[in-house]
């Protein structure tokens, strides 16, 4: 089957495996180098977060056309546009003869920002997304957004803890930390000293007042558990209580971290305070998007408008037409319409024929009149029987019997037929 002959469908078909071929291509390679590109410079989340806050700059913003692309492999992208001074060495600052601190020297330049999730704001320390808490012989040391090279301290209080062990503090029966956190669903991981591990059994948590899940252990001396949002007080201090059985545990971090905290989260937060700040989502960046987009584009323009072109093209005379498909006609064969019987084709001439003919209707018209004359079935019944059917080829041996007399052989070498009449030579 030729090009030529392919179906709509066909091409429906061959458009979706083509363009989720293509999708899935471009998935695996990266579509955020091939967006962003890879040679464009960087941003720290604190410059981010600077020069996002800064006033604008002769009434330009000095960070606009932010698109936060989805995040893959625990890494998220943000492409951003930087308003930014020409260096002195620039012709153009040359060209428009323009001093160094010149404010109209100023161009928008693309930047990248790449930042490892969940998000940790640096220079918003309301925003808690990861805080530590240290217990060593130093005193209590509570940092919030520790994963990033600029720490926030934030004011905590700590209440019943005992122990001068230099590793860490034990709680005893009872003892909390009241600090500031943002409402969310935060994972609490406890760290303990390596030789009281084993006592970590009777290690128990409330947060507000609230009991919180067993402790799961993720591996000796490192227990995990969960801090719903459903638990959170009005007001920004929360109570975090922990309380162990009658055997020694020393404690030597705490870390809460919201594991569902992104950038689009905390540009919802600026957003709030700041209007002017926009940004928007590459939804269409995302695997399943990407996927979705490649077989409906492969459908559409495949699968419909190559189809149409195809037809054009070969109606123009630049291609060979679809062979029609041959249907058997079943109209050159027609039935007897008469109600008379027909002569049955015998290979006989037309002559032997019609005395065939004569000869069947003459006896068909003597049976009737015989039937016609007599009253009993018995003999009606007889006389059906003595008919027999006429055998057409003993009527064609005849005719071939006569038509062999009226001809002679001659010929020295070969015979010939001649029919008489014929003069002899």
């Amino acid at each position: 089957m030729g090009i030529e002959n392919l179906r709509r469908w066909h091409w429906a078909v061959l458009g979706v495996v083509l363009g989720l071929g293509i999708a899935y291509a471009l998935v695996a390679l990266g579509t955020d180098d091939l967006a962003v590109g890879a040679a464009t410079a960087t941003l720290s989340p604190a410059e981010f977060e600077r020069h996002l806050h800064e006033p604008p700059v002769e009434g330009y913003a000095r960070v606009r056309d932010i698109v936060v692309y989805p995040a893959a492999e625990g890494l998220c992208r943000v492409k951003m546009n930087l308003f930014v001074n020409l260096p002195p060495d620039d012709p153009r600052r040359s060209a428009l003869h323009l001093e160094r601190y010149d404010r109209r020297a100023f161009e928008y330049q693309p930047r990248v920002m790449n930042v490892k999730l969940p998000y940790a704001p640096p220079t918003e320390p309301g925003q808690t997304a990861q805080v530590g808490i240290s217990l060593d012989e130093a005193g209590v040391d509570v940092e919030v957004n520790h994963a990033d090279s600029r720490m926030q301290r934030v004011p905590a209080q700590l209440k019943g803890w005992a122990g001068k062990d230099p590793a860490g503090r034990d709680p005893g029966e009872k003892s909390t930390i009241a600090l500031n956190l943002r409402r969310a669903d935060y994972r609490l991981t406890v760290k303990l000293k390596a030789e009281t591990a084993n006592n970590a059994a009777g290690l128990s948590a409330r947060f507000n007042d609230h009991p919180l899940p067993a402790f799961q252990s993720i591996r000796p001396g490192l227990l995990r558990t969960t801090m719903p949002a459903s638990d959170f007080v009005s007001g920004d201090t929360q109570t975090l209580e922990f309380s162990r059985g009658d055997q020694s545990i020393i404690l030597r971090q705490i870390e809460l971290l919201d594991p569902n905290y992104t950038v689009l989260d905390y540009l919802a937060f600026a957003k709030a305070r700041d209007p002017r700040i926009g940004y928007r989502y590459a939804w269409w960046m995302g695997r399943g998007a990407i996927l979705t987009i490649g077989a409906v584009g492969g459908l559409v323009v495949i699968g419909g408008i190559w189809p149409t072109v195809l037809s054009l093209l070969t109606g123009a005379g630049f291609g060979r037409l679809p062979r029609e498909k041959e249907v058997y006609d079943l109209s050159r064969f027609h039935g007897n319409s008469e109600g008379s019987p027909k002569v049955a084709a015998t290979g006989l001439d037309a002559d032997a024929a019609r005395e065939l003919e004569v000869v069947t209707d003459a006896k068909i018209r003597e049976l009737e009149a015989e039937l016609a004359g007599r009253g009993k079935g018995d003999e009606m019944h007889k006389s059906v029987e003595a008919v027999r059917p006429l055998d057409a080829s003993a009527i064609e041996e005849s005719a071939k019997e006569k038509h062999a007399e009226d001809v002679e052989f001659t010929g020295e070498f070969y015979p010939v037929a001649r029919g008489h009449g014929h003069d002899k030579k």
